[in-house]
């Protein structure tokens, strides 16, 4: 997850902040302060072991598949600069 960062200001990896499902915590104890939803994501993942990754957005376009039942599909349009 990155750490307290717009998405839009992710630039590169050590934007990213490892957290543990069990309590939310950083991996790194050293690692820059994080966003409080870390507590929402933590707690789906434990919830719902199945699941691959958990998306929070407040995007308009994004919302109307929350109660549509319209299937949402994956993408990773905003994962470029992960690399290959």
């Amino acid at each position: 997850m990155s750490r307290d960062l717009a998405p839009a200001n992710v630039a590169n990896t050590s934007d990213i902040v490892e957290y543990l499902v069990s309590d939310a915590s950083p991996l790194d104890p050293n690692a820059p302060k994080g966003f409080i939803e870390r507590y929402i994501h933590s707690e789906l993942y434990k919830r719902f072991p199945r699941i691959q990754s958990v998306v929070h957005s407040h995007s308009n376009e994004v919302l109307p598949f929350t109660f549509s039942g319209v299937p949402m599909r994956s993408s990773i349009h905003m994962a470029g600069f992960l690399g290959v």
